[in-house]
């Protein structure tokens, strides 16, 4: 067997040599090409051959296998090794052994599950001496198989769970399933459904032939089909189920059951007929409909919510102690008969409340009872053999076995009893239902008893709404005419004989008369009613600031505290009065009056209610019309400040686009608001402008918060451009969105050429007091210096920092004021070329020549002084100089003139002696004439002139 097994291993089953008639070959081509996996066992378990499918499927090569016992195998865990020896060595034992799965694992440590069919293999005498093993891949089969037993056991366990019904019933009609929620609401075991016929265990009789043709539809059609009807609890109660039924049918078409989905709706539709009757109640009630119908409504209301169900409705006269029979319904089974013998002999019966009665035991602790005891519920006829023959006839004859009787109770009082006997239990659900019923249809006797009252008072309300309403439309200067009208109007309706409206003053010490309407023929008080001090009616006016309201039917009622004003009232003839409060902010301004003077009069709960809303139509009146003229009066006075303020004022919303701008804009635009409004800022501005401000409001707009003093410059409707100051702040929407910004603009063009024209005044200043050649200062009021300059500080030797805070005479060497009279009133402004001496840090004395003149504010106001200064110490020395140097000049003037006059008479003598020089040719002149000593001084002379002339053009 090792050679046979070996030699299907050793060969390719793709050689080309290999033939069909060599039977190895042919086992050999089998072997490999198997879509099972195959191994070869000995009897000991061991590994003889594989197929490449183990390759294939789990990754291990045939010298990974071979050779090693199945318990070494890699790819098998121990507990499927254990399953595997185990069922090894039964076959080894001759026993049989079914296909099994157990799980494998790939090289790549994947788990696979494999189907293993082990066939003994045996030798010629029938001695097994191994196994033959396949395996079959069933990994993808077994989790689809996983996969639907675990969706058919979720199936299973919504049909289980689910509050809905499931039902299968068999085409031959008997119960074959159904759920939980279906067992469990019909009180049944599915041992009790299973095998049952369905229409005749669990559907009333009644029900049982439209039933039946609705399976037969469904059948015919085999089509899903939607209806309602009736199933039997096991307590012999009713539910009503909404059913979904279709035919299931097997592979081939052929009909096997019938398959039901349901929804209890029996409280639902007893909801909705409870709706419909409060409906019915209500419609009833509001369009005037007589009390026994509907008593008699409301008893087949009942009737319809219950099944098998009686109702009567009976009413209390406590003041005769009795019930009295309104109304009788019952189910169809016997309404005909029952309700002909209701209305013959029941309707408007009488009943004695005795003290023995469930009745009267019922109306004195207004409470519900239910009892199963229907001599106990019917104890209360035991006055009237009337009754007691119907209760017989409704009761005995037809298995009743439960009766509730529940109170009508309006406003606390029991006025009747809803009595309501069924063939089942009544649930604590259908006894709070009665009990709505009761209480609705003891709110419809109430308003049918009054019915006449309420006709009067509808009427009432009528008018009432429609002054209200006229109120409310009424423009202010249209009050007084409404206030007179209404006055009237409810005077005449209520049939008294004075209306009238008195407001308090503003401090609640004087009342006014100012509205009055009077009944023909009743003498008017409107002239009398006139600043009246309010502490003049103190119990009158201490009520009315308690916002209540006074009435008083009878004038001679009035406790003793309003002595003042029965006195007032007696002398007016009153009779009767109602006055209602005007009540403002918790405040109240006035009162509402209306006076019977022929008759007393007393006022109903509802009408004076009626009367408050008029007081109150009326103040809003009044409030309105002042709060209109408050607001008109504002609205003129803010449209004043708008209009004539130098802002402008504007609102843009979150893109910036303005939704209000006020009529400044003609001065700064030149256009008009209407051509502003949708527009944005933006678009009133030069490009760059434009485009430097956009980027800052998009900041302003993320951060949400107030700017203030934005510059831009905008262009008018003539081009020309103007600088612009801009504040303003966000507005929110109530939920803090951004809605956008409100603030004011304002035209600083001007502002800001004066600031440019300042600032270069200023620069030039500053420039001019630090190159000035001249020394500058300023003082205040005091002459303490607040100012120096760079040339002061030069020519002084003190810094700016050590002269500013000291007076200007700490550097004079006499007294300022008698110098230069800066503040001297008697002293000419500006003063000019006023010479003084200063002593300078270095205690040097300088001579310095200066102008002063006064600062002063722009209403003229002097602030101090401003002075400056040079030094002219050098010049006076050299004035000193020039005056020597010109009194040498003429004196040397005069010396030369002598010497002149003496050149005179030389030149004289010369020529009167020429002819005697002449004679004398050939002699020296210093032998003639000593001219020695002329010539020597005119040199002199001429040197002294010389530098006489040059000192003159210096100086």
């Amino acid at each position: 067997m090792k050679k046979k097994a070996s030699n299907l291993q050793n060969r390719d089953p793709l050689d080309t040599n290999l033939t069909l008639k060599d039977p190895d070959e042919m086992l050999k081509l089998v072997f490999d090409s198997s879509p099972e996996a195959i191994i070869f066992l000995d009897t000991k378990g061991t590994i003889l051959n594989i197929n490449r499918k183990i390759h294939d499927w789990l990754g291990y090569m045939p010298q990974e296998v071979i050779g090693k016992n199945i318990i070494q195998l890699p790819f098998i865990s121990k507990k499927s090794k254990a399953k595997i020896m185990q069922k090894f060595i039964k076959r080894v034992l001759s026993i049989d052994v079914p296909p099994y799965d157990i799980e494998f694992s790939k090289k790549n440590k994947e788990k696979v599950i494999g189907r293993l069919l082990a066939t003994p293999i045996k030798n010629r005498n029938g001695k097994i001496i191994g196994d033959l093993v396949m395996i079959s891949d069933i990994t993808e089969r077994k989790e689809k198989e996983d996969y639907i037993l675990k969706e058919k056991k979720f199936a299973e366990t919504i049909v289980q769970t689910s509050p809905v019904f499931f039902e299968a019933i068999g085409t031959d009609g008997k119960t074959i399933m159904m759920n939980d929620s279906y067992l469990n609401a019909t009180g049944y075991t599915l041992d009790e459904v299973k095998g049952h016929d369905y229409l005749s265990a669990f559907i009333p009789k009644s029900e049982h032939k439209q039933l039946s043709q609705a399976f037969s539809t469904i059948a015919k059609h085999q089509k899903p089909q939607q209806s309602e009807n009736h199933i039997q609890t096991k307590d012999e109660r009713e539910l009503l189920i909404e059913w979904n039924r279709r035919l299931v049918t097997d592979k081939q078409g052929k009909p096997e059951c019938f398959f039901s989905i349901g929804v209890d709706i029996t409280e639902r539709r007893q909801t909705e007929n409870t709706l419909k009757l409060l409906h019915t109640i209500n419609t009833s009630i509001n369009t005037g409909t007589t009390l026994n119908d509907i008593l008699q409504k409301t008893a087949d209301g009942i009737r319809d919510i219950f099944n098998d169900t009686a109702c009567s409705i009976l009413l209390a006269d406590k003041s005769k102690n009795e019930l009295t029979y309104y109304a009788f319904s019952t189910y169809p089974k016997i309404r005909k008969k029952a309700e002909k013998l209701a209305k013959t002999e029941i309707i408007g019966l009488k009943i004695p409340l005795s003290k023995e009665s469930i009745f009267t035991e019922i109306i004195a602790n207004k409470k519900t009872i239910t009892t199963e005891d229907m001599t106990k519920a019917f104890e209360g006829f035991t006055g009237s053999e009337t009754l007691k023959h119907f209760a017989r006839e409704v009761t005995e004859n037809h298995a009743f076995r439960t009766a509730i009787l529940v109170p009508l109770t309006a406003k606390d009082e029991v006025i009747g009893i809803t009595c309501a006997v069924s063939k089942k239990s009544i649930t604590k659900k259908e006894a709070e239902a009665l009990t709505q019923f009761a209480s609705q249809l003891a709110t419809a006797i109430k308003k049918a008893q009054a019915e006449q009252q309420l006709k009067q008072r509808l009427e009432f309300e009528k008018l009432i709404t429609s002054i209200s309403t006229h109120f409310i439309n009424l423009a202010p200067k249209d009050v007084d005419a409404g206030i007179n009208n209404t006055l009237k109007k409810i005077g005449r309706f209520a049939k008294v004989d004075r209306s009238y409206i008195v407001l308090f003053s503003e401090n609640k010490e004087r009342m006014y008369n100012t509205q009055e309407w009077c009944e023909k023929g009743i003498e008017p008080q409107i002239k009398n009613m006139k600043n009246i001090p309010t502490n003049s009616l103190p119990w009158w006016t201490g009520k009315l600031k308690k916002h209540e309201t006074i009435h008083i039917p009878y004038i001679s009622n009035l406790p003793k505290e309003a002595g003042a004003e029965k006195k007032i009232l007696e002398a007016q003839g009153i009779r009767s009065v109602i006055v209602v409060p005007l009540i403002y902010k918790n405040s109240t301004i006035g009162f509402l009056g209306f006076d019977s003077v022929c008759e007393e009069k007393t006022w109903t709960e509802e009408s004076i209610a009626l009367l408050k809303i008029v007081g109150e139509a009326i103040t809003n009146a009044l409030m309105h019309r002042q709060a209109e003229k408050a607001l008109k009066e504002s609205e003129e006075k803010y449209r004043n400040i708008i209009e004539t303020v130098n802002e402008q004022i504007w609102e843009v919303d979150a893109n910036s686009i303005y939704t209000y701008i006020s009529p400044m804009t003609r001065r700064v635009y030149g256009l008009e608001p209407e051509e502003i409004i949708g527009k944005t800022p933006f678009d009133f501005m030069p490009e760059e402008e434009a485009k430097r401000v956009a980027k800052i409001f998009k900041k302003i707009f993320i951060s949400k918060k107030p700017f203030l003093n934005l510059e831009n410059i905008v262009q008018n409707k003539d081009g020309r451009q103007i600088t612009m100051e801009s504040s303003g702040v966000p507005f929110f929407s109530h939920d803090n969105k951004l809605l956008g910004y409100r603030g004011t603009s304002r035209d600083i063009t001007k502002r800001k050429k004066a600031h440019e024209e300042l600032r270069q005044a200023k620069e030039w200043a500053e420039l001019i007091t630090t190159v000035a050649p001249s020394a500058i200062f300023t003082v205040d009021k005091n002459q303490k210096i607040t100012s120096w300059n760079p040339r002061a500080a030069e020519l002084t030797g003190y810094t700016a920092k050590e002269s500013i805070g000291k007076k200007c005479t700490a550097f004079a060497l006499e007294p300022c004021c008698n110098i230069c009279g800066l503040y001297a009133d008697d002293v000419k402004k500006p003063v000019i070329a006023k010479e003084c001496t200063i002593r300078t840090k270095d205690n040097k004395i300088l001579t310095i020549s200066k102008n002063i003149d006064l600062l002063k504010d722009k209403n003229g106001n002097i602030t101090g002084g401003i002075e400056s200064f040079y030094d002219i110490t050098e010049q006076k020395n050299f004035e000193k100089e020039r005056e020597q140097y010109t009194a040498q000049l003429e004196q040397k003037t005069r010396d030369l003139r002598k010497a002149n006059a003496k050149l005179k008479q030389a030149q004289n003598k010369i020529s009167e002696h020429i002819d005697m020089l002449e004679h004398f040719k050939d002699a020296t002149v210093d032998e003639i004439l000593d001219m020695k000593e002329v010539e020597e001084e005119n040199m002199r002379l001429k040197k002294e002139l010389e530098t006489l002339k040059t000192n003159q053009k210096t100086r």
